[in-house]
């Protein structure tokens, strides 16, 4: 009895490495028999997987495509295991190629499917957006994206909370504050301590650079930003390992677990302005 739990717990932690590799679920069961068999004909492999005979052909060139197995040129054809580690490097290859190509497909064709896209906002006129709702999103890269973007949005001015501004070293943060002064928008940050370490020191001086009113003292835990007192969005890490993180750095995806928490109601909005304020008042010129 223990050795059939032992078995099936074995052959489920198999389905699931192949799952995550992203095998189809013929995939998966024709490439399990392989590995077990070594080189079948289409007949065996077809009835061994449990799979319907006129699709063995396409799901082995699958395989072969992803570099798990070889196809014998002769008939009948013979479907034929590569030793694992070599397929699994041939696999990672396959789908790192694959993603460039997606990638650089997107980057080519971007314009037009925003161009496409936005047409369907257009027609309908301005998004019908709930002012209650509070709007959520995860992942660090994505919350710079959206912060940056509503940087832009600016008329008037931009609150910022923060700890030891590490923000600052977000991807196109530095040239999109560059931008926004240029057009005479305000710009006010507020940060913990500027002396804690170089890093934070780092920090501070690129942003005094851009002419930004920055002052310290700042105790709260809040971390976000205020858009004209319209758009009040707060950033949430939460940390992921146990070594010390270096103040003053960016933290990673591996390092924090990220989620930011997006308010455009007025009364609502108006609370983390009056908090900004609150604490602009006691804090100290940097």
């Amino acid at each position: 009895m223990k050795a059939v739990i032992k078995t099936q717990k074995f052959v489920s932690e198999v389905d699931n490495i192949l799952q995550t590799l992203g095998l189809s679920e013929y995939e998966t069961k024709a490439y399990k028999s392989l590995l077990k068999y070594g080189a079948l004909n289409a007949g065996r492999l077809a009835k061994i997987a449990e799979i319907p005979l006129p699709r063995i052909y396409d799901v082995a060139m699958n395989l072969q495509r992803k570099g798990l197995i070889m196809i014998s040129k002769s008939r009948p054809r013979i479907f034929k295991i590569i030793p694992v580690k070599t397929a699994l490097n041939n696999f990672m290859k396959y789908e790192e190629e694959n993603f460039m190509k997606r990638i650089k497909a997107l980057e080519e064709n971007i314009k037009n499917y925003s161009e496409v896209l936005e047409k369907i906002t257009k027609e309908t006129g301005e998004i019908n957006e709930e002012k209650w709702y509070v709007w959520s999103i995860e992942k660090k890269t994505n919350i710079a994206n959206l912060l940056n973007e509503q940087k832009n949005l600016a008329k008037q001015e931009i609150k910022i909370f923060s700890g030891d501004a590490s923000w600052i070293r977000w991807k196109d943060v530095l040239s999109i504050l560059k931008n926004i002064k240029k057009h005479g928008i305000r710009i006010r940050v507020l940060i913990n301590n500027s002396k804690i370490n170089e890093e934070v020191e780092k920090n501070v001086k690129n942003i005094k650079k851009l002419g930004i009113e920055i002052r310290e003292g700042y105790k709260s835990n809040i971390r976000g930003q205020i858009i004209d007192n319209k758009i009040a969005s707060i950033v949430f890490k939460k940390k992921q390992i146990n070594e010390q993180v270096q103040i003053g750095k960016t933290g990673t995806e591996e390092e924090f677990e990220y989620e930011m928490l997006t308010f455009t109601n007025e009364n609502i909005v108006n609370l983390f302005s009056e908090n900004f304020e609150f604490w602009w008042e006691r804090g100290k010129e940097v």
